[in-house]
């Protein structure tokens, strides 16, 4: 079967490279939006549109101008026989405030949700943020048409590596380590993870932070390394990490903390730490909404300061478990990623994007 995937490999998202791994494997012969558009005849297609409704734009007039791009793309791609799988990946789009983005992503979800032969949600609470935001006549409307498939297991995806990080930055086997990975953006609420090394280290606490990736700009890379410049308790590691690096990267770590902001509904980062056997300090999105309490350590979303007192206390929380009882500690990370290697294995995933296929194709 031929399908359309949006955006198609390469990309530098591992989400969508695992995803289309698991269609391939489903029998599915993968095309660009490109060869798609100009392939010259109308035959139904399943086009899957990732991240399609999101608008960032530096003033209203080009979120207007980028909205009617989105619009006319939809129309095309109908025209020529697609039938949209629309995938829905976040709350909001991340890092805007611009009214003008927001009132427009708000608007090309409507379309997209109303012209969808399938709504593939990967979590649970996406239902409720859909009927909050379409309301309850749009979304009681769309709700047949929604199927769950959960992002996919990281296990097997990056090569496996001989680095010693912990070695490298300094840090001894026998301290508790917390890691931040990943592109480095003020939605991922890095600030917070230097506040909650400070709080530790004014506890005496026996613990290590690393924050490691590429940041947003030089600017918020400036602002994150004056903020820790005082700090004995947090490394930086500013750049890219590499495929070939980041598996035994997530391995040094004991937990990674991902201070997610209230703009994310699902986290890559928290399966792909899963996937290598570690928990997760997080904000209660709705990608660990999807497992018992007990395995992670959560905390409500709030303001800015209300978030950082209850990060301290979930950080804190999972360093003392660790310190009571470090065998306990582990069997979290153990369990997780039996659940998603099992549950979420690339062909399963991959059939239940086959199944949204059909679903469109009825």
């Amino acid at each position: 079967m031929k399908v359309v995937y949006y955006p198609k490999d390469p990309t530098e998202n591992a989400f969508t490279s695992i995803v289309q791994s698991g269609m391939k494997l489903n029998g599915y012969e993968i095309l660009s939006i490109e060869d798609f558009l100009d392939r010259g005849n109308s035959e139904p297609t399943p086009v899957y549109l990732n991240w399609f409704d999101e608008i960032h734009a530096r003033n209203s007039l080009f979120s207007f101008w980028a909205y009617l791009r989105q619009r006319r793309l939809i129309g095309r791609i109908i025209s020529n026989g697609g039938r949209i799988v629309y995938v829905v990946h976040n709350c909001i789009p991340h890092d805007t405030v611009l009214k003008g983005n927001l009132f427009f992503s708000h608007r090309l979800r409507e379309l997209l949700s109303r012209s969808a032969g399938c709504i593939v949600i990967l979590c649970d609470e996406t239902r409720n943020v859909l009927e909050s935001q379409l309301g309850s006549s749009l979304y009681s409307h769309i709700e047949p048409k929604i199927l769950k498939a959960p992002i996919p297991t990281y296990t097997g995806f990056y090569p496996h590596a001989e680095r010693s990080w912990r070695s490298e930055h300094g840090i001894s086997p026998d301290k508790f380590l917390f890691l931040f990975s990943g592109f480095i953006r003020p939605y991922k609420g890095v600030e917070l993870i230097v506040g909650v090394a400070q709080y530790f280290m004014s506890k005496g606490y026996d613990a290590q932070f690393v924050i490691a990736g590429r940041c947003s700009s030089k600017d918020y890379q400036r602002k994150i390394s004056s903020m820790a410049s005082e700090l004995d308790n947090l490394r930086l590691s500013f750049g890219f990490v590499s495929n070939e690096d980041l598996g035994s990267f997530i391995e040094a770590a004991d937990a990674l903390i991902l201070p997610l902001d209230q703009s994310s509904l699902n986290s890559s980062t928290c399966y792909l730490a899963f996937s290598y056997g570690r928990t997760v300090v997080c904000s209660a999105i709705g990608t660990i909404r999807e497992f018992n309490s007990s395995l992670t350590y959560s905390y409500e979303c709030g303001s800015a300061e209300a978030q950082k007192a209850k990060l301290i206390v979930a950080a804190e929380r999972a360093y003392l478990d660790w310190a009571a009882d470090r065998e306990g500690f582990s069997v979290k990370g153990k369990i997780l990623k039996r659940i998603v290697d099992e549950e979420n294995s690339v062909e399963k995933i991959g059939a239940l994007y086959r199944a949204a296929a059909e679903m469109c194709l009825v």
